[in-house]
């Protein structure tokens, strides 16, 4: 301050006012203090020379040197002033030197002045810039420490931190107290940690060179870049900038760089195709592209359930079925409630722990769980779901990758299923035209019904379809119709009772369709649930058939796979085709019946003409049973005719028959044909395996059939009993069926007896009276015929000519009475022996041609054997007791040599004679030395 104001006073002033006031007190006080006062002229000299320097200190001391001589001068005269200079000498020398001292003093001062002055600014310099740069330090945002190097032996063993500040703290999770003072190992770990550093610092010291934007993997898996400079002696500051976000985001970036590619790519692909599969197909394949998992699936809802329709891992796992055939409703699964009502993405980190995980046995093995709600327009479609062995493997997943992926495809699945349903509706309304059209072609009542099953089962895509019309007393239905399924029998006849049956009971009542998921467990089913089980039906949709108002049958939809369902657009769609159809049946079944009847009538008038032509009986038999079989749409028939024995009727014809077969005999009372043959009623038996009055012969018939048998009588008399059988499970036989076969029994015995008639007159035309075997022109008409087949076919044919020996001894013996019963047994022995294709006759007298067709030599010679034995081994029990007797045989075999029928019976003849004339009993061939020798 003092040092601010002489600086502002001119410097001439100071000394002038200085002396000026020397000068006064010098003339105040001289009087009393004397000439000692000059004394005080070092004060004003010293003043001038401390605080303006040498030059002004001896300008002041001259100065003052003058005016003490002329102050004595002027007070003592000049002695005064004498002594003054005398005196003063001294004194001058005294203050110059003051002055030159005060002026040094001053100097000094000034320059010690200065000096503090410049280290105060630099002091305060230095305080603002070490202020800056402590601020600057503290407030840079990359981290920054300073570090001092350690050396053991010349070499950098680690480096001790001095300071860091905050930004250095945030970036490395340290507090500076955790590592101020520090070494670097034990903040960062090991030497191996901060041995890349700890080089690249010793390099610094060394060279001196900065290190620019270094980069290390120092802490906590954290990516850093570092500059760094030296400081004095072995410290550095080190700057270090955190790449990790950056590099993250770099990643974060290029990943979704990736992730719009493949959104591109996969958009491409699902605008590609319409066909759902295909794009579930195409969701399966990129969804690894967004998510890791062990296993992942897509679910899609189908009303309201949930139905798994692609997956990826569960084949690894063994849980291919499980997955194939998952098939639940939507609220037993709680994650998909739980994003149903939230409409936002799940993580459950650790299935064990969380209430909203549904456990399955099958899904004990996920620990995480990831899913997504897919939804399109606003609309829950489905499900995409991750799964993970490992727990918190999906943790802090980042939703927004998937969810643009999520959405695209809830779009395309969507569009698809849109598409694919539009194309069904298509499908069923082309359908139902290609059905409509069928059913309006001209087509008997079977084609109709078959149609109906066939058409049903394909526009459903079920597996199997049966169609039952109700029998005429409305207790019960008959299926007439299926498709049956895989591996699975016809049910075609089945019977199924409507008494205490709840789902038919149900349908009658409300006329309307009965649908059932669970079918074997279902109390409405149990009247059928026999049939449920061995069909292997789980689901069944019953649509009734119904024309006028009234049901006239059903027609039964079944599925036998556990997983698939019917949706209500099928159950709409059977309902449709069972109305288009039920018409048709309707229309097709009254046309049927007057068919029907035209049909008896026809089948009536073709058995009235039959009495006309000359059946052989056999074949009359049968074409009997078989018209009367078609005529009550049967599947079996049996023909009864009286015989000789009037109180027993013999079986003659068994048509499709097991248990009846030909020559079965049932006395007059005996079973059911004896009991219509008692009573000459007919006689209908519902179920004839459960009928008590069965014969023994028939125990062993245990089927529930229905049996219809109607008497054929002739004037007064039964003659046969003609049977008709249906299926078992058929429905039985009403009183229009057998009204329908008596009057057609009425006719067939006008033809039995014509027939018989005639074939007594044709029997007494060719056949033998006494033996009943062929005679000569019976046998010369067959045995042409198979000649000539033979010729021109090439078939073998052999003849036996028998004579026996010794008969005439017999006649004369015994009487041609004993003669004639030998002859007629021998030819009954013939009969029995010989194959029913072979022709025997009575050639004349004791002489028997057999005609054995199909025959060569040798087994002509063995038929020929067999006969011989049988009549030479057992005695003919005669009026005159047991006769024994012997033939002689004569073998003859059609060859290229022989040219007729009657060369054939020549050479037998021939060869006959020699085995007469061998000795007799005897078989022989011809040869054709016979003819020569004879």
């Amino acid at each position: 301050m003092r040092n601010n104001i002489f600086s502002k006073i001119p410097k001439f002033v100071f000394p002038l006012g200085t002396t000026v006031l020397y000068a006064l007190l010098f003339l105040t006080l001289h009087a009393k203090l004397g000439n000692g006062i000059s004394a005080l002229s070092i004060f004003p000299v010293a003043l001038t020379g401390w605080y303006y320097g040498v030059k002004w200190g001896i300008f002041a001391s001259i100065t003052l040197l003058f005016l003490n001589y002329h102050l004595f001068y002027y007070l003592s005269g000049i002695h005064g002033a004498e002594m003054a200079l005398k005196t003063g000498i001294t004194g001058f020398v005294s203050v110059i030197f003051v002055g030159i001292g005060a002026g040094v003093l001053h100097r000094l001062n000034q320059k010690i002045k200065q000096e503090l002055t410049q280290r105060e600014i630099y002091q305060l310099a230095l305080s603002k810039s070490e202020q800056r740069l402590r601020s600057r330090f503290n407030n840079m945002l990359d981290g920054m420490t300073i570090n001092e190097i350690v050396y053991e032996n010349g070499k950098p063993v680690d480096w001790i931190i001095t300071d860091v500040n905050p930004a250095y703290e945030n970036l490395m999770k340290l507090s500076r107290n955790e590592v101020v003072g520090k070494r670097a190992t034990d903040v960062y770990g090991s030497y191996s940690t901060i041995e890349p550093m700890l080089i690249d610092y010793d390099r610094l010291l060394n060279t001196g060179k900065p290190i620019t934007k270094r980069r290390h993997y120092l802490l906590k898996n954290r990516n850093i870049i570092f500059s760094a400079f030296a400081l004095d002696g072995n410290q550095i500051a080190v700057i270090f900038n955190d790449i990790t976000e950056q590099e993250l985001a770099l990643q974060a970036e290029k990943k979704q760089q990736e992730i719009v590619e493949t959104m591109g790519k996969i958009t491409y692909a699902l605008n590609e195709t319409m066909k759902l599969d295909e794009v579930l197909d195409i969701i399966l394949e990129n969804l690894s592209e967004f998510v890791s998992f062990d296993a992942a699936d897509i679910t899609l809802i189908h009303s309201d359930r949930l139905k798994m329709a692609r997956h990826i891992g569960y084949s690894k796992l063994g849980l291919s079925e499980f997955a194939e055939n998952f098939d639940i409703r939507l609220d037993e699964m709680s994650t998909s409630q739980w994003m149903l009502k939230n409409q936002a993405p799940l993580i459950i980190e650790d299935t064990s722990a969380s209430q909203i995980w549904t456990v399955f046995p099958e899904v004990e093995w996920i620990k995480s769980y990831l899913g997504f709600p897919i939804i399109a327009r606003g609309k829950l479609v489905g499900f995409l779901n991750f799964l993970s062995s490992k727990k918190d493997f999906f943790k802090d997943y980042p939703f927004e990758q998937l969810l643009l992926f999520t959405e695209q495809a809830a779009i395309a699945i969507e569009n698809s299923r849109t598409f694919e349903e539009t194309q069904k509706r298509l499908q069923r309304l082309a359908v139902i035209n290609q059905v409509a059209f069928k059913m309006t072609q001209p087509a008997d009542l079977d084609v109709i019904q078959q149609l109906s099953v066939d058409s049903m089962a394909e526009a459903l895509g079920v597996d199997q379809v049966g169609l039952a019309l109700m029998n005429p007393d409305r207790k019960s239905m008959t299926i007439v119709a299926d498709h049956p399924g895989a591996g699975n029998s016809s049910t075609i006849g089945m019977l199924i009772p409507l008494e205490d049956n709840p789902s038919m009971n149900y349908i009658l009542k409300n006329k309307s369709s009965f649908y059932s998921e669970n079918v074997q467990d279902d109390p409405m089913l149990h009247a059928v649930k026999h049939l449920m089980v061995r069909q292997n039906i789980h689901s069944i949709l019953i649509v009734p058939l119904i024309v006028g108002g009234e049901i006239i049958g059903t027609i039964g939809c079944d599925i036998t796979s556990e997983n698939r369902k019917l949706i209500s657009e099928e159950i709409n769609l059977a309902e449709i085709l069972t109305n288009l159809v039920a018409g048709r049946i309707e229309q097709a079944r009254l046309l049927e019946v007057e068919k029907k009847r035209a049909m008896e009538l026809a089948m009536l008038h073709e058995t009235s003409l039959s009495i006309t032509q000359p059946y052989d009986l056999s074949i009359l038999h049968r074409q009997i049973i078989e018209k009367a079989v078609w005529l009550l749409d049967s599947s079996a028939g049996m023909l009864y005719l009286r015989t000789k024995d009037h109180d027993v009727f013999e079986c003659k014809v068994s048509y499709n028959n097991l248990y009846d077969p030909v020559g079965t005999q049932l006395h007059v009372g005996k079973g059911a044909a004896g009991l219509v043959a008692e009573t000459n009623q007919p006689l209908i038996i519902p179920n004839y395996g459960s009928w008590d009055q069965k014969p023994a012969t028939f125990d062993q018939v245990t089927d529930d059939f229905p049996l219809l048998s109607v008497p054929v009588h002739w004037q007064d008399e039964v003659k046969g009993v003609i049977q008709i059988a249906r299926e078992p499970g058929k429905p039985s036989f009403e009183n229009s069926d057998v009204e329908l076969l008596s009057l057609f029994s009425s006719q067939v015995a006008i033809t039995l007896e014509n027939s018989r008639l005639y074939q007594e007159v044709q029997e007494l035309a060719v056949l033998d009276p006494l033996t009943q075997v062929y005679n000569r022109r019976g046998f010369v008409d067959i045995a042409t015929r198979e000649f000539e087949r033979a010729q021109r076919f090439a078939h073998n044919l052999a003849i036996l000519f028998l004579d026996i020996d010794h008969f005439k001894d017999v006649n004369d013996t015994h009487g041609h009475a004993v003669g004639d019963q030998i002859l007629s047994e021998l030819a009954e022995r013939c009969r029995n022996t010989l194959r029913n294709v072979d022709v025997i006759s009575r050639h004349g007298g004791e002489e028997f041609l057999v005609l054995l067709l199909e025959s060569n030599l040798k087994t002509a010679q063995q038929i020929a054997r067999r006969v011989q034995s049988v009549i030479k081994d057992y005695p003919f029990q005669t009026d005159a007791g047991p006769i024994s007797i012997t033939v002689s045989i004569g073998i003859a075999e059609f060859n290229e040599q022989v040219n007729g029928l009657s060369t054939l019976i020549h050479n037998s003849d021939m060869a006959l004679y020699k085995a007469k004339s061998s000795g007799r009993n005897r078989v022989v061939v011809f040869q054709p030395e016979d003819e020569c020798s004879n």
